[in-house]
């Protein structure tokens, strides 16, 4: 029979070996859940993982290994500290939470980017776990029960095969779809529009509001795979995205815009998409009730992506809905795709684009930010409507007090929708 200490270890390996599932991003899981709540719970069932395996450490008193208890021993407590150690890196420079935006977290993220730890060396370290997966089994199976019962030694086994097929899956074997990058274009500072068409036919659909995981292959920018919104809609023939500036990575990628060869001959650049992601859009979010009411997008930036994507399949489908776009943005220089905005008005004789910026003291519109006084002067009539719907997609820091807000308005819960701004 299995005390405590020895079922915290089995569990603890069990979510281990797990994260390499939700890490693979499969799609049948993410059509449930969406992304983020996967990823959400890659963090935390990863902490749960490493709290057992302390509990699992400390509460057992004997490991009475097959072969060699001290080895089973030692290699278990050099695990436990390097999945600490992986654990604390990652979630510092990989994670992002209500924390990182707080001292001295956001004190140490900024030393460190100082330092060099970019996000791709830490994607590589964070890569590492899968050698600690294998420790960790090696580990399992010497120890009780695996080295009495060969049952336990071939569900570790298992756990780990799981986990090597998932990580495997992700790296190498994980279909996507080429494309040719048709356009590079520069919008403004740090400011970057990519439009890619397909290499050959393809049926691959998506939903406006829905984002993609790009790869270019250039030397300099081909490595990992970006998530980003699609910003076109899903009848354009072209999938286009609006990029900002934000790491290393989209740095090198806005500085090779001057060197695009153009979408002809022999030295067109090449891309690959895995798409379709995300659970952001009208036909999976929309409440029940609200089908025909207001619909409030908010957008914050860049974060008016999704709602390009949702207003010209609204466009083209036509509608005589009510719709009220919220752009909360720092300049007029940010204000990248607002004559688009204003050319959807003819199609969608009910909608009303408001821009509000908050650094702009040559802004004759909306000044200062989107609060409570903001919403009741711009959004009054929709406030009031037990029809509207509300789609958020800006920075948490933006998001949480706007939730506050529109709950204490009266507003329910199932009439919010909400897209994470990092995964």
């Amino acid at each position: 029979m299995l005390n405590w200490g020895i079922a915290s270890g089995i569990i603890a390996y069990s979510l281990f070996c797990m994260q390499f599932v939700l890490a693979a991003r499969p799609k049948f899981l993410e059509r449930i859940f969406g992304l983020g709540l996967m990823f959400r719970a890659h963090i935390y069932l990863a902490a749960a993982a490493l709290v057992l395996s302390f509990v699992h450490k400390y509460s057992l008193q004997t490991i009475r290994a097959g072969a060699s208890p001290a080895f089973a021993s030692a290699l278990g407590g050099l695990v436990l500290a390097l999945f600490c150690a992986m654990f604390v890196f990652s979630f510092i420079f990989l994670a992002k939470t209500k924390l990182h935006s707080k001292f001295p977290l956001k004190k140490i993220i900024w030393l460190g980017d100082k330092a060099g730890l970019r996000y791709d060396f830490t994607k590589l370290s964070h890569n590492l776990t899968l050698l600690l997966a294998a420790m960790a089994g090696i580990h399992a199976i010497l120890a009780i029960p695996a080295s009495s019962n060969s049952a336990w030694k071939y569900f570790f086994i298992t756990l780990f095969a799981i986990a090597l097929f998932a990580w495997m899956y992700h790296k190498y074997f994980r279909p996507s779809f080429s494309f040719t990058v048709a356009k590079m274009e520069v919008l403004g500072a740090r400011l970057l529009r990519i439009g890619l068409k397909p290499a050959t036919p393809q049926r691959r659909i998506f939903s406006a509001g829905q984002f993609a995981y790009l790869r270019i292959h250039v030397p300099g920018l081909e490595g990992e795979w970006h998530p980003f919104t699609i910003s076109s809609a899903p009848h354009e023939g072209e999938i286009q995205f609006t990029i900002k500036v934000v790491g290393d990575w989209t740095m090198r990628l806005y500085d090779a815009a001057e060197f695009f060869p153009g979408p002809d001959g022999k030295r067109a650049w090449k891309a690959s998409l895995d798409f379709p992601y995300g659970k952001f859009t009208l036909e999976n979010m929309m409440p029940r009730k609200e089908k025909n009411g207001p619909l409030v997008f908010i957008a914050g930036g860049i974060g008016i992506n999704p709602f390009l994507s949702m207003l010209a399949s609204l466009a083209r489908k036509g509608t005589q809905r009510k719709i009220l776009v919220l752009w909360a943005a720092g300049t007029n220089d940010d204000l990248f795709c607002l004559d688009a905005l204003t050319g959807f008005m003819k199609p969608l004789p009910g909608l009303s684009t408001i821009p509000v910026l908050s650094s702009d003291p040559m802004w004759r519109g909306q000044r200062g930010f989107i609060d409570e006084k903001k919403l009741e002067e711009l959004a009054g009539y929709e406030l009031g409507s037990d029809m509207a719907s509300w789609w958020l997609c800006c920075p948490q820091a933006m998001r949480e007090p706007l939730v506050k807000i529109l709950k204490a308005s009266g507003v329910k819960g199932t009439r919010i929708r909400y897209e994470n701004f990092y995964l």
